[in-house]
């Protein structure tokens, strides 16, 4: 992932806990990422074509994004854990108010978008089973994980992250699924990044 907190994953067994979806919340980090709250459970790494690298580590029922575009970097944090003092904020929100598409423009060639969608189990389900999915099946990176449950539970709580390039636009798309079935919910969140080429117009 690019910084100390995140290049070491620590194994001991996560135990569940009843968290609420409400309490997610994005934060745009600029530059390196350095936080020893976050507990890595999965991680992976890919260049999509040769502009953009995705590192993708799935945090508890959280995910962490770092982009690198160019010499642009800068992380997509999206937890209930709030993260330590120092980091750079580029942006911050909870996730009620993502509906509408956050952008940032890393630099005059890179574009970068994020929206979230909390909903019940029957309407996110469909998302949450197309994405097991696409990770299984497709290009692309993916990341799962299924965390321990409890007997009252019909399916498991778990993370699913998928990254994908598309054509021809070649922009890459980060998709996530964090399901809560303790109370019936998932979160749904999308990710676009483009970054022109040089002498090219977007």
């Amino acid at each position: 992932m690019g910084s100390a907190a995140l290049a070491a994953d620590r194994q001991a067994a996560p135990v569940y806990q009843d968290d609420s979806a409400r309490r997610l919340r994005l934060t745009l980090v600029e530059g390196e990422l350095e936080d020893a709250n976050l507990q890595v459970l999965a991680r992976a790494e890919q260049r999509f074509g040769a502009q953009i690298r995705i590192a993708a580590a799935i945090i508890g029922s959280s995910h962490v994004i770092r982009y690198a575009a160019g010499a642009c970097v800068w992380h997509e944090v999206f937890a209930c854990v709030p993260l330590a003092a120092g980091q750079r904020r580029l942006y911050t929100a909870p996730v009620a108010t993502l509906t509408t598409p956050v952008a940032l423009t890393p630099d005059a060639r890179t574009r970068y978008t994020f929206s979230a969608t909390l909903t019940d189990w029957s309407a996110g389900a469909a998302a949450l089973r197309r994405l097991e999915r696409q990770v299984k099946t497709g290009d692309g990176l993916g990341l799962v994980y299924q965390f321990p449950t409890t007997p009252h539970l019909d399916d498991p709580p778990q993370t699913i992250v998928s990254a994908r390039l598309t054509a021809p636009q070649a922009t890459v798309i980060v998709e996530t699924v964090h399901s809560y079935p303790n109370e019936g919910a998932i979160v749904l969140t999308r990710a676009a990044t483009c970054r022109t080429a040089v002498g090219e117009s977007r």
